[in-house]
């Protein structure tokens, strides 16, 4: 299975409200305005595979919304978080 990591955006709120929803986390929060925090690995069907978060507080971030499918790799999960500081860097977060 060929993995896609990106940065969510506005027409994936639901889908990513969806994956959440069934790994029992919570929603509260996710929304258009805040869905470019969040990113997404998806398999190549598009089917999301994993996905982390990150909440913004000044320039600070807290990690949340962890949720990995089952048989995901610990490669993946390992990029989601690499790829999760370079998205807070982006957004001008220092800690």
């Amino acid at each position: 299975m060929q993995a896609m990591l990106r940065c969510a955006n506005k027409q994936d709120v639901n889908k990513l409200k969806d994956f959440l929803a069934e790994a029992k986390l919570g929603i509260d929060g996710v929304s258009e305005q805040s869905v470019g925090y969040f990113l997404l690995l998806e398999n190549e069907s598009g089917q999301i595979k994993g996905t982390l978060g990150i909440e913004p507080f000044g320039e600070a971030g807290l990690l949340r919304s962890l949720a990995i499918a089952p048989g995901m790799a610990e490669k993946e999960i390992l990029m989601l978080f690499n790829q999760m500081l370079i998205l807070a860097k982006d957004k001008d977060m220092t800690t």
